[in-house]
């Protein structure tokens, strides 16, 4: 009696859990296994090969994809690292700047503190110098964005449409935000360097 009981109910939890699974077995075979499927199906079509290499739409997007795969993405790549090292150079060169500033004035540091001035009194001199460096860096830098979007990549959007169709950030949003990143890296390293430095 006792092992009826149990079969029956094994049995009950069994259809139990098949019910509660079915919708997501055929969700999965309606979404999942129809449609590979019928890929594999119409991929059996040499016809439609034939069709798909004689498109020059076809050709033109492989080359576009395999230039975009095989350069553009490792270029970005090489890019992003550089960029990074770059912005790591620039505050440790604006800290060593600041840094060379407050030993040249150290004597007129001592007489602020010693006439009662605040810390920010003494502070925002330099932290005006390590912006004014940052910024002098940004107007290079913006010199040297303009001469490549001349002579690089405005040659290039004309010969290859891939450059051209790109959804990338205009110039004058990419100058703003070069110069506002420019003013924020110099403002934090002249800080880090003030506190460290200067112990004020």
């Amino acid at each position: 009696m006792r092992t009826l009981v149990r079969g029956r109910l094994l049995r009950s939890r069994t259809l139990h859990g098949f019910l509660f699974t079915a919708p997501l077995l055929f969700l999965f075979a309606a979404f999942v296994i129809y449609p590979m499927g019928m890929g594999v199906w119409f991929a059996l079509d040499a016809d439609a090969y034939r069709a798909l290499f004689s498109d020059p739409i076809f050709r033109q997007t492989a080359i576009n994809t395999l230039w975009y795969v095989g350069v553009a993405v490792n270029v970005k790549l090489v890019l992003a690292v550089l960029a990074v090292l770059l912005l790591i150079a620039s505050v440790l060169l604006i800290a060593n700047t600041i840094r060379l500033s407050i030993y040249a004035r150290r004597r007129e540091v001592e007489v602020m503190r010693l006439v009662g001035a605040k810390n920010w009194f003494i502070r925002w001199p330099f932290i005006i110098e390590g912006i004014l460096v940052g910024v002098i860096g940004a107007g290079c830098a913006v010199a040297l964005l303009w001469v490549g979007k001349v002579t690089i990549v405005d040659p290039l959007a004309t010969d290859f449409a891939l450059v051209n169709n790109f959804s990338t950030v205009g110039f004058v949003p990419l100058v703003a935000a070069l110069v506002a990143a420019s003013i924020g890296v110099s403002a934090f390293g002249s800080g880090v360097t003030l506190r460290r430095f200067l112990r004020i």
